[in-house]
């Protein structure tokens, strides 16, 4: 039987997040300008009513008001990078190897290098819960290691169709963590 190969495209959900954080980015510059130009007119207010009096300078209320325009473009900018940019990660299962891209680099890991498939939890920053994690340890390469959504955390990929599929092409010798067979089969992981 001729197995096809299947791309995995990154989580809806997870690029919603990266999308609504782009979007607060660019709010947050456009506030950003909005109070730097109203601050601007408050102090050229002020200015004009000193010129009258005394010395003043005009010159640094219209360097503080381009310097805080320029922020405030960057951070739209920004903000409309993350929302739009198009999203590069997936993850395929060819009948050969399974094949990672992360949007810059490719890791290619051929199905019969494959030693192990474990079930580990994840820590990614001090202070953030824990989650579950799929660990793939092979011959030549460096241990992969992918997040699996659980409890409150979203991961970039869904990890359940993956492991479906690329457990009955994996050979017989690779040793699999029962919790990652009863994850494929249940969606569930403990």
């Amino acid at each position: 039987m001729e197995m096809e190969t299947l791309v995995f495209k990154p989580n809806p959900r997870h690029t919603a997040l990266w999308q609504i954080g782009g979007l607060l980015f660019a709010g947050a510059g456009c506030t950003f300008m909005c109070l730097f130009g109203l601050m601007t007119a408050f102090m050229l207010t002020i200015g004009a009513e000193k010129a009258a009096t005394a010395d003043s300078n005009p010159s640094s209320t219209a360097l503080m008001f381009s310097a805080g325009i320029c922020l405030g473009v960057v951070f739209v900018v920004a903000g409309l990078f993350l929302t739009f940019r198009p999203r590069k990660e997936r993850l395929t299962l060819t009948p050969e190897a399974l094949v990672i891209f992360n949007g810059k680099t490719e890791t290619r890991l051929p199905l019969v290098e494959i030693t192990s498939l474990q079930a580990v939890r994840r820590v990614d920053s001090p202070g953030s819960p824990a989650h579950w994690g799929v660990r793939i340890e092979s011959r030549f390469e460096r241990p992969v290691e992918l997040d699996i959504s659980s409890r409150g955390f979203l991961a970039q990929f869904d990890m359940q169709p993956v492991l479906q599929n690329l457990l009955p092409r994996l050979p017989d010798e690779v040793q699999v963590d029962p919790r990652l067979k009863t994850y494929a089969e249940t969606g569930k992981i403990s």
